[in-house]
């Protein structure tokens, strides 16, 4: 028994027995983005959550700093921004207000 929801798609369907039933067609999730430059994430499955919740959780996400959040551009331009200010090259005014919540 699937739960009713008016925001899906109704399917007519014909069964091998003859009778006409009524099925719902599932919504599809848009893929997942990077949270700073907004291009999609590679290696994050973008399925139901009904599916998404039987892969295993290397499968379900990426296995590195900001992995599921960024992409790898900005992961990287994170990592040399945070080294940067560990070694005191760049000051905390110098990194953009659009940053600070990574560092």
């Amino acid at each position: 028994m699937q739960l009713v929801d008016k925001r899906k798609k109704r399917i007519r369907r014909r069964t091998p027995g003859g009778r006409s039933i009524l099925t719902y067609k599932h919504t599809k999730h848009s893929p997942h983005e990077c949270a700073i430059c907004k291009k999609e994430l590679h290696g994050k499955p973008s399925g139901r959550v009904a599916q998404i919740n039987k892969l295993s959780k290397s499968q379900r996400t990426v296995e590195r700093p900001f992995g599921g959040m960024l992409c790898s551009k900005c992961t990287r331009n994170i990592i040399s921004l945070r080294a940067k200010l560990k070694h005191d090259v760049i000051g905390k005014s110098d990194i953009p207000i659009s940053l600070k919540r990574y560092m």
